[in-house]
């Protein structure tokens, strides 16, 4: 029996990604609920043992109870926090860049994670193009010249084509812009973000399916002229594309088109003179729809990344004078309150809230809390990590509990030897261990601060 063979396309990988971006989209029906439900979480105060060499997150039960008990918030991330992503690059003056063809694999990858073809660029004003051409052939530059015009259209005068020419004979075309708000959101030094729609004429006058917008000349022959030259694309279509040739000393320098033509599912240029020879003409298929239509796969979009932002206190919900040093995502984590869904709500406050008497020391962030009969943390009955105290409501706000805390005793600090009556204990609206937690990430002790937000960005590969 001969051993079969197979490989997942990038159309898969596509679908994988729009599998992850529509889970929190899609309703279950007749429910009004979403599938799933993401949120980010924070989490931890206490220090590591060594500050500066956090320990790389362990993937045993007791680490994934140990992160949930030190959660003190998680905040939803909704499709608006997500966006499918695909490798940066950006245009550079004096970088040779690969053109598009129909007949290789254009988007593998090496080792480093990187294309090993870079076909498309990020111009300065944030508009995306695809290298259709990289001009003129010599015996200095047999394979492309060095790009010096940065490809670019002014707002609102996109040609109808989408194809930009530069004059340093590179030809682009336009696939989408990325917008002020993804860029804040999404743009990083590697990663940028691609629309989040993939359907048929996303681009703006996106052109036909299976059409030729450029020709690329390899050789321009010799002996060629514009009275005895024709050229023709040849190969089964739903309309035939047209084009001329620019002829300059017997050369053909360039190939205009003027009908890209649509249907063609390869093509062949056939230049016909009785006095030219030599010549060397190629055209390249569009993918279906046209170039721009699907930049999910187009770019080879593999990956997806995942945002949020948590901002001051969240409406008094989150303490800002702490160090956390651990975060993450969670997928539908469950609550009371949302039983039998998972959790829906924008934010939830996992700490557990305790209503204190006065007293004249305040608890410190960090610490261990106590309560005990005997007042030794040996035989304590219940402890906590204290994430925060707030003096003027005599509240304090603990995680990492063990055991319950009991009204009417005192709770100690065992670092500020704090000591004051619990009066009440607040239930957290929270379902403990529940969910999955997708990604952890242990790090340096990050302040927060009143007026100051943390953004909080994954990349999910597939």
């Amino acid at each position: 029996m001969s051993a079969n063979t197979g490989v997942v396309t990038y159309g898969g990988l596509t679908h994988e990604v729009n599998q992850y971006y529509d889970s929190v989209v899609v309703q279950l029906p007749g429910t009004g609920h979403t599938k799933t439900t993401k949120y980010c979480f924070l989490s931890r105060v206490d220090p590591w043992p060594d500050e500066n060499a956090p320990p790389a997150p362990a993937l045993t039960q007791q680490n994934n109870k140990n992160v949930y008990n030190n959660m003190f918030v998680i905040k939803r991330v909704y499709p608006s926090d997500m966006s499918p992503m695909t490798d940066r690059i950006n245009w550079t003056k004096n970088a040779v860049y690969d053109y598009y063809r129909d007949d290789i694999d254009i988007l593998t990858r090496g080792n480093d994670r990187l294309f090993d073809h870079k076909f498309y660029v990020k111009n300065k004003y944030d508009q995306v193009f695809k290298c259709l051409w990289n001009g003129p052939r010599s015996i200095e530059y047999p394979n492309g010249v060095p790009a010096t015009d940065e490809p670019w259209f002014a707002p609102g005068q996109i040609s109808e084509t989408l194809v930009y020419t530069g004059t340093d004979g590179y030809k682009w075309i336009f696939m989408y812009t990325i917008e002020g708000n993804r860029k804040q959101k999404f743009l990083d030094v590697d990663w940028m973000p691609t629309p989040i729609a993939n359907t048929a004429g996303f681009g703006a006058n996106t052109v036909n399916s299976g059409n030729i917008p450029v020709a690329c000349v390899f050789n321009g022959g010799n002996n060629y002229y514009a009275t005895n030259t024709t050229i023709s694309i040849v190969g089964a279509n739903t309309t035939q594309a047209l084009a001329s040739l620019v002829i300059n000393n017997g050369i053909i320098t360039d190939v205009n088109i003027s009908t890209p033509g649509s249907g063609y599912i390869s093509a062949n240029v056939v230049i016909t003179s009785p006095t030219g020879t030599g010549a060397n003409v190629a055209a390249f298929v569009s993918p279906p729809n046209g170039h721009g239509s699907d930049p999910f796969e187009e770019l080879g979009v593999s990956h997806i990344m995942v945002t949020q932002t948590f901002s001051g206190d969240e409406a008094a919900l989150i303490p800002t004078d702490i160090k956390y040093r651990q975060l993450g995502f969670i997928i539908n984590p469950s609550a009371p309150s949302s039983y039998p869904w998972q959790c829906e709500k924008p934010i939830y406050d996992l700490s557990t809230n305790i209503l204190l008497s006065n007293g004249p020391v305040n608890y410190i962030s960090d610490e261990i809390l106590y309560q005990s009969a005997d007042r030794t943390i040996a035989n304590a009955t219940f402890t906590a990590t204290c994430l925060d105290f707030l003096p003027k409501e005599n509240r304090l706000r603990v995680i990492n509990t063990v055991g319950v805390a009991n009204t009417n005793m005192s709770i100690i600090g065992q670092i500020s030897s704090s000591d004051r009556t619990v009066l009440s204990v607040a239930p957290v609206d929270f379902t403990m261990y529940s969910g999955y937690i997708t990604y952890i990430e242990n790090r340096q002790g990050t302040q927060r601060s009143p007026d100051g937000s943390e953004q909080v960005r994954l990349i999910v590969g597939f």
